[in-house]
C-alpha cells in the first residue's frame, strides 16, 4: 500500500508521516517513509534561484506553471519508485538530494518486508503522481503555513514577501489537489494535527 501525507510547507506533513511509520511499525507491519526532498530536478538553493528567475520572467503565471509541475519535479523517478514497489521488487533504486551542488546520489535500498510505503510530499495528491492507494491531505493557511515556516526556522526567507507568495501560490494548487484526497487533516491551535484515531480502522482497513 502507497499512502501519500501532502500539504502546504510547514503543514505537519513530517510530524504525521512519523506518527503513522510507528503506527505500522508497532502492528507489525514494515513501513518505509519516503521524503519529497530528494525528488526535485534542483537541489533547494538552485530550486529558489529558479522559482526566482521563472518569476522575473513570466510573472505570476510563469511561476504557477513551474510550482509543483514536472519542471519543478521529477514525477517519472517518483513514479518508477512506486511501480517498482507495486510489482513486489525487493530491492529499488531510490534517489538521494542534498543541500550543495553535485551532491546527487542514488542507492539500491532492500523494500524485502515491507508492506507500507509513505510519501511526505507537498504535492502528493498531484494528478502526474501515479500509483498511490490513499491521499491523506493536511489543512492549513497560507498564514499557519508562514508561521510554522518561521518557527521551526528552515530557511531565512520564510517570512520574505516573495516566499510568502509562493506559499500562497502552492495552496491554491493545493486546494485544486485537495479533491484527490481520501481523508483530511486539520490543525488545532496546537499545531498538532487531529489525531487519526478519529477516523477508526481507515488504515487498517485498506491493508
Amino acid at each position: 500500500m502507497v499512502i501519500s501525507i501532502y500539504g502546504g510547507s510547514g503543514s505537519g506533513k513530517t510530524t504525521l508521516a512519523t506518527a503513522l511509520q510507528q503506527y505500522f511499525l508497532n502492528d507489525g507491519r514494515g513501513c518505509y517513509l519516503l521524503s519529497d526532498d530528494d525528488y526535485p530536478h534542483r537541489i533547494p538553493k538552485r530550486n529558489d534561484e529558479e522559482q526566482l528567475r521563472v518569476y522575473k520572467e513570466a510573472g505570476e503565471d510563469g511561476l504557477r506553471g513551474y510550482l509543483g509541475t514536472k519542471k519543478e519535479i521529477d514525477f517519472a523517478r517518483i513514479n518508477e519508485v512506486l511501480a517498482a514497489f507495486h510489482e513486489g521488487k525487493d530491492t529499488i533504486t531510490l534517489r538521494h538530494l542534498e543541500r550543495k551542488d553535485g551532491e546527487i546520489s542514488s542507492e539500491e535500498t532492500d523494500f524485502s518486508g515491507i508492506s507500507v510505503l509513505l510519501l511526505e510530499w507537498t504535492h502528493g495528491g498531484s494528478d502526474d503522481l501515479h500509483g498511490v492507494d490513499l491521499s491523506v491531505f493536511l489543512e492549513s493557511s497560507p498564514e499557519e503555513t508562514k508561521e510554522r515556516r518561521i518557527r521551526r526556522n528552515r530557511d531565512e526567507n520564510a517570512a520574505s514577501p516573495f516566499i510568502c507568495r509562493v506559499v500562497e501560490l502552492e495552496q491554491e494548487k493545493l486546494e485544486v489537489q485537495r479533491k484527490n484526497a481520501g481523508c483530511i487533516f486539520f490543525f488545532l491551535h496546537s499545531a498538532e494535527p487531529v489525531p487519526f484515531r478519529s477516523r477508526p480502522g481507515i488504515f487498517r482497513d485498506r491493508l
